[in-house]
């Protein structure tokens, strides 16, 4: 059973792979292997990103219990290298980087010797996402080269598409087209479909960046074509879209969008996806005349009530009693504005920080966040 999930998983017979791993688990329930179960879990958060049904982050965490106090295994480094490439996708940073490194001593403890690499590979895209940019390459090419020694087809794979992702992150777009044009032979005489489809959607991205809009459109219809998984074929629309916005087909822009939100789903909001999206469609709307000149002023816009219950706004005793009259008693002194309520957004101006809700806001947000897992396939 674990040797036909994997199959399936490779060739793109994602259904099936997952009703054998539920089947197994069911299996397991009856006759438990906390070992073999965590396996399982570890393939099936690999199976339910792919499915665009989560994000793989509870079935990593029910992995990670069912190992915790097992002797050393490659199980067990399995999932933690897992876990570190879940992490530089969806939470990059400081505890993303220590389960890597984690991940790579654990691998070459127990002598799991593609696990170690696959770690390798993740630790190299956090350095580089952390500003060590050369050092975090090399080491990202030293494993391709070392994998493909090994024969470790996995790593080779996912080596052509996170490098490419690397190098585009940090311009030098020219360099990740050649690796990329390698990928695809690499990746289809290995028969790793979904693989193909990620160096496909990759070398759309990079083909756009020199201006090849041609041969950047042709990649992104490729990568679309093949059976893949859903995010693959999420990065080759959002590419459609961007190439039709540029090329002023808003209709066509809004068509490839709303076939990549289909493909993305709702249950994993990684930025590195939502933010294209949204920037395409802040585009497509002004183009049109469907978004105001200014954000944040309309014309009609209603005067905000200021919430009652903040301590600023609520008047003395005195102050709210009226006299026979109907009229409120006079305060000495200036009248004063009251502080403005923390929890009510800033309105643009006042916080140098706020970031505006337009085209030009959204496309400052998504070049922060292009080193930072975009592009890029989990191990295996």
């Amino acid at each position: 059973m674990a040797e036909a999930a994997v199959a399936g998983r490779l060739c793109g017979e994602r259904e099936r792979a997952m009703k054998i791993i539920k089947r197994a688990l069911r299996l397991l329930d009856e006759d438990p292997d906390p070992l073999r179960a965590a396996w399982f879990w570890e393939q099936r958060s690999r199976l339910v990103p792919a499915l665009a049904r989560g994000d793989g982050r509870a079935e990593l965490a029910t992995a990670q219990d069912l190992v915790r106090g097992l002797p050393p295994s490659e199980v067990h480094a399995q999932v933690l290298a897992s876990a570190a490439a879940w992490s530089m996708l969806h939470r990059p940073g400081p505890e993303a980087m220590a389960a890597a490194e984690r991940a790579v001593e654990y691998a070459r403890m127990v002598g799991a010797h593609d696990i170690e690499l696959n770690a390798r590979l993740t630790l190299g895209g956090l350095m580089v996402d952390a500003g060590d940019i050369e050092a975090g390459l090399a080491e990202m090419y030293e494993v391709k080269d070392r994998a493909t020694e090994l024969c470790a087809d996995t790593v080779v794979s996912r080596s052509h598409v996170n490098i490419p992702s690397v190098l585009e992150g940090v311009g030098r777009s020219e360099e990740a087209v050649g690796l990329l044009r390698e990928g695809i032979r690499v990746t289809r005489r290995l028969g790793l479909l979904d693989s193909e489809g990620w160096v496909w959607g990759n070398l759309a991205e990079s083909l756009h960046s020199l201006g090849r809009w041609d041969e950047a459109a042709e990649a992104a219809a490729n990568a679309q074509r093949l059976e893949q998984s859903a995010k693959p074929r999420a990065g080759g629309s959002i590419r459609l879209a961007h190439l039709a916005y540029d090329r002023g087909d808003l209709a066509e822009a809004a068509r490839r969008l709303g076939h990549a939100r289909t493909f993305f789903g709702t249950h994993d909001p990684m930025p590195q996806y939502a933010l294209p999206m949204t920037w395409v469609a802040l585009g497509v709307a002004a183009a049109e005349g469907r978004l105001p000149r200014r954000p944040g002023r309309t014309a009609h816009r209603p005067r905000r009530r200021p919430p009652a219950r903040h301590p600023a706004l609520r008047l003395a005793p005195a102050a709210r009693r009226r006299d026979r009259r109907g009229r409120r008693p006079r305060r000495s002194g200036h009248r004063t504005r009251p502080s403005p309520d923390p929890r009510t957004p800033p309105r643009h101006g006042q916080d140098p920080d706020h970031r505006r809700t337009g085209v030009a806001g959204v496309r400052r947000l998504a070049a922060r966040r292009a080193a930072a897992g975009r592009g890029r396939a989990r191990a295996g």
